[in-house]
């Protein structure tokens, strides 16, 4: 029963992790495979979120300048990603997730 506990707060904290660096991301785009967070409207499984998280932090691009419209578009990003979940969802799941520590 724990292991189960375990999986779902696993796959939750992942996706969660999916969706900002949807939002926050500056080198890909956001249609990006690597940012999928559904397939037929199912959360995708924890080895799915954590094998595309590895592909984005594994591209790595380096940017020699981040114009104000870069950053513009970021803060965009993170403010509509924001306001369009709602905000006590967002805060209660932050608060459990970090209640207890999660090994990948």
């Amino acid at each position: 029963m724990k292991d189960k506990v375990d999986e779902v707060e696993r796959n939750e904290r992942l996706y969660i992790e999916i969706w900002f660096a949807e939002m926050s991301t500056s080198n890909m785009k956001r249609s990006s495979a690597v940012f999928r967070l559904k397939k037929n409207y199912k959360k995708l499984d924890s080895e799915d979120y954590a094998h595309n998280l590895r592909v984005y932090f594994g591209c790595v691009n380096s940017v020699n300048t981040v114009t104000l419209s870069d950053f513009s578009y970021i803060l965009t990003g993170l403010n509509a990603a924001c306001s369009n979940a709602a905000p006590t969802q967002l805060k209660t799941s932050y608060q459990s997730l970090n209640s207890r520590k999660i090994q990948y």
